[in-house]
């Protein structure tokens, strides 16, 4: 699906934005420190389907993100680390267009639960119908049908985290490349099938649904997309709509935290309610 305030025929960077972006190559080392991953952290994969490479980017912990201030909007990842990663893997200065991408993490340790997140819980993204339309909630599932997933993104960060110590492969110590063909992949992880890197993000078929979302075939620097995320911990109903992260064309990425009404409303939604609570009782006293 293309969406979210696309503009088409447009230069994908301004010329000047290009030669400070090729000056960040030659600053940023083309090799840094070893990727790392923790339990609770998240990712950001990208690819494309059938492509070579796919990035991958460690956002930190969950935290930061269930934990946030309602409202709030804050930048994520590195839009440096994260272009010249694209622009390598994806090849052109149109780096980020026409690309699947998603930020999942996952409790596995027992030690990092409590009684809000308890082990297996999952923090997955989902596709927006647009940059202001939040979109249908993930459901909860059992412990069991949780852990199915969660054992495939624990293993995707601790496997990159391997192919890192051993390959020249990481831009700094939270973005990695690696060939999508090799096990310890994104594409390999996330994708549909039984052997993944098919084209359904859903965690080789043990996900309710696809997790990623999709950047326009050409996706300008003034145009942005939006990924709500969701954290999914089991039990029965709907999962919890945490906020949403947005993408631009030039790498930016932020997130915004989900708001919650304030106090004079929620004082207000209290008087409508005893309102009715009150016309309700007086109806039933005069029959």
């Amino acid at each position: 699906m293309i969406f979210n305030d696309v503009r088409a025929g447009r230069l994908s960077l301004a010329p000047a934005a290009l030669a400070g972006l090729a000056l960040c190559t030659f600053v940023l080392p083309a090799v840094g420190q070893s990727f790392t991953y923790s339990d609770t952290d998240l990712l950001l994969g990208f690819r494309k389907t059938g492509g070579a490479t796919t990035v991958l980017m460690n956002l930190g912990p969950a935290a930061q993100f269930y934990n946030a201030q309602p409202g709030s909007t804050f930048s994520v990842g590195n839009a440096a680390s994260m272009f010249i990663a694209s622009s390598r893997a994806f090849g052109g200065l149109s780096s980020f267009s026409g690309l699947q991408y998603s930020v999942t993490g996952t409790l596995r340790s027992a030690a990092n639960a409590n009684a809000d997140h308890p082990v297996q819980t999952l923090w997955v993204t989902k596709e927006s119908p647009d940059l202001s339309t939040a979109s249908d909630p993930w459901s909860r599932q059992s412990s069991f049908g949780l852990g199915n997933t969660a054992a495939k993104i624990q293993t995707m960060g601790n496997l990159a985290v391997s192919y890192g110590s051993v390959n020249v492969a990481s831009i700094d110590a939270r973005t990695i490349l690696i060939p999508s063909a090799d096990g310890d992949s994104y594409g390999r992880w996330v994708g549909s099938g039984t052997s993944g890197n098919g084209a359904v993000g859903n965690f080789n078929n043990t996900f309710q649904g696809n997790v990623e979302g999709h950047t326009p075939a050409v996706f300008s620097n003034g145009d942005a997309v939006r990924l709500d995320l969701y954290q999914v911990t089991p039990g029965s109903g709907d999962a919890q709509n945490l906020g949403y992260f947005r993408l631009t064309g030039s790498g930016s990425l932020t997130f915004t935290a989900t708001s919650v009404p304030e106090p004079g409303t929620w004082a207000l939604v209290g008087l409508g309610v005893f309102a009715l609570v009150g016309a309700s009782r007086r109806g039933a006293a005069n029959r």
